[in-house]
């Protein structure tokens, strides 16, 4: 298994388990191909969200990242890749 795999991998799970705590749901039951409105994530959330991320991974994000990337997968996959 590629490190590009594993990275995007435990970056849905970071970021599946931060939904779920925002949203009060376990990690298991959040969907990382759902769009992160399902989850009732609005714009305030999503900024918030890319603050965490910018703090977890050491970088700096456009606040408009979640809207760019709608779902935990595809955001995940942009973040993890190059």
């Amino acid at each position: 298994m590629s490190d590009k795999k594993t990275n995007t991998r435990e970056l849905e799970h970071w970021l599946a388990a931060h939904v779920g705590d925002l949203v009060d749901i376990p990690t298991k039951d959040v969907d990382v191909q759902a769009r992160f409105d399902r989850y009732g994530i609005d714009s305030a959330a999503a900024v918030g969200v890319t603050l965490d991320l910018e703090s977890h991974l050491g970088r700096d994000f456009s606040p408009t990242l979640l809207y760019e990337h709608p779902t935990i997968e595809r955001l995940a996959a942009h973040l993890t890749q190059g």
